[in-house]
């Protein structure tokens, strides 16, 4: 099948069409069924192109580039994005307290370590031996750790187990306020696994804490507040949480993993991470879904410092430079890349608290085969939408097409 492709011959030659065609023929069919790629190269529309099927295996819908996908956790870059409007409003700063919004995370007083638990295994970890028998002060936990994955906390619990699932088609007989409400206080009653501060531990539950922050101080629903401070400002028509709900048709959605472990169904027009579908599909973590030129928009925003976005020029800077970590190198929600042509290899940072690395390549990637890329040097915004989980969890194909595809575009 051919993709739908658009090259401005004044930013992208033609050989880079040649080579992109030539990858995702690699991996389609492999790594994901579908993919829609948007590039914008100084704000102009350089490359876009569709392949693949929604369905694979009957073949009847072809990907378009209308088609939204799970966006997963390219989710935490909108909440980042509406918690650093929120510092920009002067609502908090980076060093606020978590406890300041949310009183209870600190209410029970210290907290004990434990290994937390494997997100893909669901078993339990090793607590760090410097760990055992010792306590923290949950009050020391600030909006700059939870922004950089610094606030020690696991990166993942089965809060999805809290209440019973939620139906597809019929009436949650249990409300979003509730959910959110019992995932809260679990997460506010669990244990730490690091110290804050103390190295960059990448967990889903501090953006869920983020999300309850933006709840809680604009007064909006978390759906709510995407839709009037990200969707509508920016034009982002596709952005939403649970689509099906929403009023998109099913077969313009790509559909993700088959749940044989709790849903017992293909996940389809409803987030595939099961924490975030237990909260009703709504959660600061994941649980958007969107087309990918909605997403390069947003990109494209944070590439021109847009005053859409609602964020003051110094908080800008400041959320798009390296904070801390080598392995695994971290802004505020962003995480950062090095300006090579393999934006995929970390800073090569030998101190990881080093603080003076400019704003050159940042962006996230998101579990169900979606990323964002954002090139200051190059000018150049990269959102690639795919539902790689659809053929299972295992990385490796979806890492090496991502290095590649970004490698096409940074040389």
């Amino acid at each position: 099948m051919q993709p739908a492709i658009n090259i401005e011959n004044d930013t992208l030659k033609v050989v880079a069409s040649m080579a992109v065609q030539q990858l995702v023929e690699k991996h389609l069919g492999a790594t994901f069924p579908s993919i829609t790629l948007v590039v914008l190269k100084k704000g102009k529309a350089a490359f876009i192109g569709a392949w693949g099927w929604i369905d694979p295996y009957t073949q009847i819908h072809e990907a378009m580039m209308a088609n939204r996908f799970d966006l997963a956790s390219l989710t935490k870059l909108f909440t980042a994005t509406m918690i650093l409007q929120l510092i920009s409003e002067g609502k908090l700063s980076l060093e606020t307290p978590l406890a300041a919004v949310i009183p209870e995370f600190a209410a029970g007083g210290p907290k004990p370590f434990d290994g937390g638990i494997n997100p893909f295994t669901k078993l339990p970890m090793p607590v760090a031996p410097a760990l055992e028998n010792e306590t923290i002060d949950p009050s020391l936990v600030t909006i700059r750790h939870l922004l950089t994955h610094t606030a020690g906390l696991a990166p993942w619990r089965p809060v999805y187990q809290l209440c019973p699932t939620p139906l597809l088609n019929e009436p949650d007989p249990i409300s979003p306020e509730m959910r959110h409400a019992k995932a809260i206080a679990f997460i506010c009653e669990s244990a730490f696994v690091d110290t804050p501060g103390n190295a960059v531990r990448y967990s889903d539950l501090g953006f869920i804490l983020l999300g309850e922050c933006v709840q809680r101080l604009t007064g909006l629903s978390l759906n709510a507040a995407v839709n009037q401070r990200l969707a509508a400002p920016l034009g982002l028509a596709t952005l939403t949480y649970n689509p099906l709900h929403s009023g998109f048709n099913q077969v313009n959605i790509a559909p993700t993993e088959y749940d044989f472990v709790w849903r017992m169904r293909r996940c389809w027009g409803e987030v595939h991470d099961e924490n975030a579908y237990g909260l009703g599909g709504i959660a600061g973590h994941a649980g958007l879904f969107a087309a990918a030129y909605d997403v390069a928009v947003f990109g494209e925003a944070w590439r021109t410092r847009s005053p859409l976005l609602g964020i003051s020029e110094q908080l800008w800077s400041e959320a798009t430079r390296h904070h801390i970590g080598t392995d695994d190198p971290r802004g505020l929600g962003w995480r950062m890349y090095t300006p090579t042509p393999d934006p995929d290899e970390p800073y090569p940072l030998p101190d990881p608290d080093a603080s003076a690395i400019p704003a050159g390549y940042f962006g996230h990637t998101g579990f169900t085969g979606t990323s964002l890329r954002v090139n200051i040097k190059h000018k150049t915004t990269i959102a690639c939408m795919t539902n790689r989980v659809y053929y299972g969890r295992d990385p490796q194909g979806m890492e090496a097409f991502r290095i590649a595809l970004h490698a096409i575009f940074t040389t």
